[in-house]
């Protein structure tokens, strides 16, 4: 009998509701507003409840089950962390334990402080090189290995300035592409100056990739990279696309720091008409393709390797490809509730989830 009460009231307690709430702070100690607080189940991550903090920054979710839980917040900026974590370089944080005992009801979640890079990009001359592309690429690691990938861009202003502000702690890179600001300005049969390109620049300002800098940022650092940039006689490069109507998007991509997909050019093609792109230095690039018209969306990709003089390339734009597949689990005749397939781009870094239906199908 005495074994039976003992048994009884273990599963008592593990029927009582419990609390996770608390206050979510920022960097500085004062209440966040705003910041979308979600509480998951270790166990099914993706089986989140939500809400937003108020003026006092405080959130409360009730009727928990005991177990263990991630919760994360996700201030009006971006950037999710995850309770307990210290650093946005890693996605480590503490599972949060509800049960007897247990007092989850006055947690703070301190936020973590962004971090900024900003710089000026010059050219040989000291004059601010307007409207050139600043890229940055993040150095993470991804199953035990290093990895880097593209991360965003900013054009720099008429000042030549760029930033990148609110990005996470953590080691990233930095290249410079584009072309003169007189370049642009000039027809194509101008001469050697409207055949002028900026040679692509690495942080702290050589022209091989391997050779490139890692910065490494700090909570709350921001630090200066500045560039020079030397311009040179290149190529022009036409490009066709072909199975779409209309505005098409031109992305002029090659392999930069460690393989990692980086720009060259991002331009507009009005098709039929042919976009040109000048000032492109000799290598093997990559021109990806995409237009949206009715809702639908046209992709298309082509390889194309530039010397010293002009090229010509087609791209022909079709309908994206799919995946659809069927999920089996051995000795079941049920898919569980909640399963999903994840497709990896191991090249971006892009992970995308698809839900698994009853009957085990999936699709892209």
């Amino acid at each position: 009998m005495k074994a039976l009460l003992l048994v009884l009231a273990a599963a008592a307690a593990a029927a009582q509701p419990y609390t996770i709430a608390g206050v979510v702070q920022n960097p500085e100690g004062h209440p966040q507003k705003r910041v979308r607080v979600a509480v998951a189940p270790v166990e099914d991550r993706e089986r989140q409840t939500a809400m937003i903090t108020g003026e006092d920054g405080r959130f409360r979710f009730d009727g928990l089950p005991a177990g263990k839980f991630q919760v994360t917040a996700e201030p009006p900026s971006g950037g999710r962390q995850a309770f307990g974590q210290r650093t946005l370089a890693t996605g480590f944080g503490t599972a949060v334990a509800t049960g007897p005992g247990q007092h989850t009801d006055s947690l703070v979640f301190r936020l973590i402080a962004r971090c900024a890079i900003r710089g000026r990009v010059t050219d040989a001359s000291g004059e601010p090189a307007e409207g050139v592309l600043v890229q940055i690429f993040v150095s993470t690691l991804l199953r035990g290995k290093r990895s880097v990938f593209y991360n965003g861009y900013r054009y720099t202003d008429d000042r030549g300035q760029y930033r990148f502000g609110a990005i996470g702690d953590g080691h990233y890179y930095l290249a410079v592409a584009g072309r003169p600001w007189y370049a642009e300005h000039l027809p194509a049969d101008a001469g050697t100056l409207s055949r002028m390109g900026h040679l692509t620049t690495y942080y702290p300002g050589t022209h091989d990739p391997r050779s490139a800098g890692l910065i490494s940022l700090k909570p709350g650092q921001e630090i200066a990279a500045d560039f020079t940039l030397a311009a040179m006689p290149a190529a022009t490069l036409t490009i066709t696309p072909g199975g779409a109507a209309g505005t098409v998007r031109i992305d002029l991509t090659f392999e930069g720091i460690a393989a990692a997909r980086t720009f060259a050019n991002i331009a507009t093609a009005y098709s039929p008409r042919p976009a040109l792109i000048g000032g492109i230095e000799p290598g093997r690039y990559t021109v990806r393709a995409r237009s949206t018209q009715g809702g639908k969306t046209r992709f298309g990709v082509a390889k194309v390797d530039v010397g010293t003089g002009d090229m010509s390339a087609d791209v022909t734009l079709a309908d994206p490809p799919s995946v659809t597949g069927k999920l089996w689990i051995e000795d079941s005749h049920t898919i569980p509730e909640g399963a999903y397939i994840e497709l990896e781009n191991e090249v971006e870094g892009i992970h995308t989830r698809r839900p698994v239906a009853p009957d085990g199908s999936f699709h892209f």
